[in-house]
């Protein structure tokens, strides 16, 4: 299972730009599949859960840099498209969590976790038939 993009879609206020584009984001992607193809090796993406805006523009540990929820969704929906047309699983994350599951609006709680937790497993055994419990 990878989980990658939230951090892409961050954006630096300094230079005016996303720290990684979205087009480069997908390119990422791909590049995964392929080596994870290359290797017969299943894979899966786990998409992007959704972050606080107030608490989040800018970021208090590093004030140069902002999260936004509308770029986090554009962010996944690149994931969610690039799995789909590359026929890699994708277990959405985006609607799973709210605000009480995120107390820095970006990094799940101890809550938030417990509900990716039962989601990625629901979906494992689902997608992968051999993935034991």
């Amino acid at each position: 299972m990878i989980a990658i993009g939230i951090n892409d879609s961050t954006f630096d206020i300094n230079i005016g730009k996303h720290r990684v584009f979205l087009c480069e984001t997908k390119k990422n992607l791909e590049k995964l599949i392929s080596i994870s193809q290359k290797n017969d090796i299943d894979i899966g993406f786990i998409g992007l859960t959704l972050v606080i805006n107030k608490l989040l523009s800018p970021v208090p540990w590093a004030r140069n840099l902002s999260y936004s929820d509308k770029d986090v969704k554009l962010y996944d929906e690149v994931i969610k498209k690039v799995a789909k047309e590359n026929n890699v699983p994708f277990c959405s994350m985006h609607d799973l969590l709210n605000d009480k599951d995120l107390d820095d609006g970006l990094y799940p709680n101890s809550q938030g976790h417990k509900k990716i937790f039962f989601r990625v497993k629901d979906f494992l055994k689902k997608e992968f038939n051999n993935f034991e419990q």
